[in-house]
């Protein structure tokens, strides 16, 4: 059952007294220990530094840290950081900006939207097609990296909003195998079961090795899907999914050349079945997570048949002691088809995308310099075939120059600048089967400039302070604007949307506590935004994305972790974020972002017994958030509390882990979609278990 309200409120007293207790003692200790942020290192910013470098907020998820084996996607994984919450629909909202882009659910689909949080796993960025059709898995995962703000200067495409960075382990010169066997129980009696086994070694000792990762699971999905009538006598298996992950890599440093280091990356996903998280069970308040497919309302579901491919070759090259080389090329193809039940629609959606970046890198000796400079080449062809009434088509190639350097100006002062010139072209076509005054055809192309300047200071060997000024970019596009007639389908066009971003951080390490606080500013120019509009001409309501002028967003973030004791770990963030709509429409000026929550929290605490036994817990609070631009206060979102508990044993080479997942049943909305009563659904109540072997 739900909380009740004064369970909710007791929770989030504790959440905020946690954190509070924890920058209270970090404020007033008076001895200090070596800052964590030395000793992990991020790649997200294109070279290799330290945390405590980092020119923006970011929060690092290390390998023991993803041991904990109930958050299995990485979306899960970002959505425990601050001003980070999970958007419901294959994509997290970072900072008050939605990371599925301006559209949202299958309106991004068919929008052709640009998503604003990219996620790049092993330097290759995950293909977008308006719903996470493939999550990506924290398996055999060796870090995960969440930037918060734009990151178009190094990143580029599709990071206005922020990264998630994922790196994955490497072959190894020595022999290691794992294998997990594990299942899940939701509250309506359903279970979900993974298989996922790792193996790597040598071929050719110190110079040949092979890593193969496989995950998998099967089963049934937590929400109940009912029939108003017959709906479902000749469908398929409305709750049955089927997914399959496979990444295979090569490393090659021969001992002829030991400048050359070469690796070969292959990956493979699936997914079949079930994949929305709908729910229309109205008159239980959505609290039975229930959807009731209905002919006569037109409530549908999908089943989806999607894959994704893609081969990446990786080549780093010391010319020098100072100089290095980095190459990749990388061949994607991303499938995705999807049938609504009960009508007999299906929309179809190949992707084929070709990739090159080259870097050439610079360290000075004394490491008072880094620097890097790289082009980037890439094209994406895009095929569309929409309800059979509707073909798309988009060939976009962006090319790319950036670069970023660092010099330690004095001791405690470094300062750091970036530029990127980025230039893209597009071809669009659409072809309507039955009027032809809606085809489209047209070419077009944008160049802009993306600059980036930091400032470093290190006011002792535990604290430090940065700024940073950055500008952010996402492309504008063709777009189908999605009508119940499809005879009122058309092609229309959007601009690109840019940013200006300001932070300031300090990160320190005082008493055994490690702790980040960073203040940003996020001004938006032409901010794309989809609205829904009655269109008298046509008798029928338009849904599109258009260009809002301004919107605002700013707000403030602190993290921490500290043991307690020495058998007791502590992890608290708090997330708070304000956003506005600056407009000449004065039905949305003023208005909040959708999906944009004011605060966000979590506190996690871990219990050593000893060096096999532990037990653990992580509570998360998301405030409530409006669903829609307009702020329609029936359309709201949010406001939860979620507790998981876990166990976790080992015995020799074997793992157990137990878990519970959001312990107490809150009834979790992360989107409302407004004139249609349904709701997307967070997860009910799980049980889960595990057990791992390693050797």
């Amino acid at each position: 059952m739900p909380l009740t309200q004064f369970k909710r409120k007791a929770l989030v007293v504790a959440l905020v007294s946690q954190a509070g207790l924890t920058a209270t003692n970090v404020a007033v200790a008076n001895d200090s220990t070596e800052i964590e942020t030395d000793t992990i290192v991020i790649s997200g910013e294109k070279i290799e530094r330290s945390l405590k470098e980092a020119t923006t907020a970011v929060t690092v998820i290390t390998e023991d840290q993803l041991q904990t084996t109930e958050t299995q996607t990485i979306n899960e994984i970002a959505a425990s950081t601050p001003n980070v919450i999970n958007g419901g629909f294959g994509a997290v909202s970072i900072r008050g900006v939605d990371g599925t882009g301006a559209a949202t659910g299958g309106y991004a689909f068919y929008s052709g939207a640009r998503a604003r949080v990219s996620t790049i796993v092993d330097g290759v960025s995950q293909s977008w097609s308006g719903y996470n059709f493939t999550p990506s898995k924290s398996w055999d995962v060796k870090q995960v990296e969440v930037y918060r703000g734009p990151q178009s200067t190094t990143q580029g495409t599709n990071s206005i909003g922020g990264a998630m960075v994922v790196e994955s382990n490497d072959p190894t010169y020595y022999q290691e195998a794992a294998i997990r066997l594990g299942t899940e129980v939701y509250e309506n009696g359903n279970t979900l079961s993974n298989l996922a086994v790792m193996a790597s070694g040598p071929l050719i000792e110190d110079e040949l090795a092979f890593r193969l990762a496989v995950d998998g699971s099967t089963g049934e999905s937590y929400i109940t899907y009912e029939q108003a009538a017959t709906e479902l006598d000749d469908s398929p298996d409305l709750d049955n999914t089927t997914n399959l992950n496979l990444r295979s890599k090569l490393l090659w440093e021969p001992g002829f050349l030991p400048e050359l280091s070469a690796k070969a990356t292959v990956n493979y996903s699936s997914f079949d079945g079930s994949y929305l998280n709908w729910a229309n069970d109205t008159d239980e308040d959505y609290s039975t997570q229930t959807f009731t497919v209905s002919s006569a309302d037109r409530d549908y579901t999908r089943i989806q048949d999607s894959t994704v491919k893609s081969v990446a070759g990786d080549a780093d090259y010391q010319l020098t002691d100072q100089i290095s080389n980095s190459f990749q090329i990388v061949y994607a193809e991303t499938d995705v088809e999807f049938n609504e039940y009960t009508s007999s629609r299906t929309v179809i959606s190949d992707v084929d995308n070709v990739t090159v970046e080259n870097r050439l890198n610079f360290r000075a000796s004394d490491d008072s310099a880094t620097a890097f400079v790289g082009v980037y080449l890439s094209n994406t062809e895009t095929t569309q075939d929409i309800f059979s009434v509707i073909d798309v088509e988009s060939d976009v190639t962006t090319a790319a120059v950036f670069g970023e350097a660092s010099y330690q100006l004095l001791d405690e002062l470094s300062l750091i600048a970036g530029l990127r010139y980025e230039n893209e072209s597009t071809d669009r076509m659409l072809d309507h089967a039955s009027n032809t005054n809606y085809n489209f055809d047209e070419s077009v192309s944008e160049d802009v400039l993306l600059p980036k300047i930091a400032a470093i200071y290190e006011l002792t060997d535990n604290t430090v302070v940065s700024a940073s000024v950055r500008k952010g970019y996402n492309a504008g596009g063709g777009a189908v604007n999605w009508a119940s007639d499809t005879d009122n389908i058309g092609y229309y066009t959007y601009d690109s949307e840019t940013v200006w971003a300001y932070e300031a951080a300090l990160k320190t390490s005082i008493a055994g506590a490690n702790v980040a606080v960073s203040a940003f500013i996020n001004d938006y120019a032409d901010y794309q935004a989809f609205v829904s509009e009655y269109d008298s001409s046509l008798d029928d309501t338009l849904q599109y994305i258009e260009n809002v002028e301004d919107a605002l967003t700013y707000g403030v973030e602190l993290e921490g972790d500290k043991w307690l004791t020495d058998s007791t770990s502590l992890r608290a963030s708090v997330g708070y974020t304000q956003t506005e709509v600056i407009s000449d429409d004065d039905t949305i000026d003023g208005n909040e972002l959708p999906n944009a929550p004011a605060f966000n929290t979590s506190v996690g605490v871990t219990q050593y017994f000893s060096d096999r036994f532990s037990v653990g817990a992580d509570v998360v609070y998301v405030g409530e958030y409006y669903s829609d631009l307009d702020n329609t206060s029936d359309y709201k979102a949010g406001d939860y509390v979620t507790a998981d508990i876990r166990a976790n044993y080992v015995i020799g080479d074997f793992t157990l882990d137990a878990y519970v997942k959001n312990l107490t049943n809150e009834d979790i909305v992360y989107w409302d979609n407004g004139a249609i009563e349904r709701v997307s659904v967070g997860q009910t109540r799980t049980i889960g278990f595990n057990a791992t072997f390693r050797m």
